[in-house]
């Protein structure tokens, strides 16, 4: 169902890699399950991370159409935001 990638790539400079990975399979499973096709502007960030929420705001507001947020607890135990946009 996906057909897009990152295009922002802003935020993965604030994650350790094991992080960037995973929350790109999350974010894929998420949309294969929503159903959401065309899929852009990936973002994650550290819950409670001003830096890191600042900038997932920021790419989430210059995507189109729809966008998804959504929160899991990631393999360090710590608690991520996630999203992207959708239906382009």
């Amino acid at each position: 169902m996906t057909s897009g990638y990152i295009t922002n790539a802003y935020w993965q400079q604030l994650l350790p890699d094991e992080i960037r990975v995973w929350a790109i399979e999350q974010i894929v499973v998420e949309s294969e399950l929503r159903g959401d096709e065309y899929i852009s502007h990936y973002r994650c960030a550290e819950e409670y991370d001003f830096e890191q929420e600042i900038l997932f705001s920021e790419i989430e507001e210059t995507g189109c159409c729809g966008s998804n947020r959504f929160k899991r607890v990631g393999p360090d135990g710590k608690t991520y935001v996630l999203g992207y946009n959708y239906g382009h």
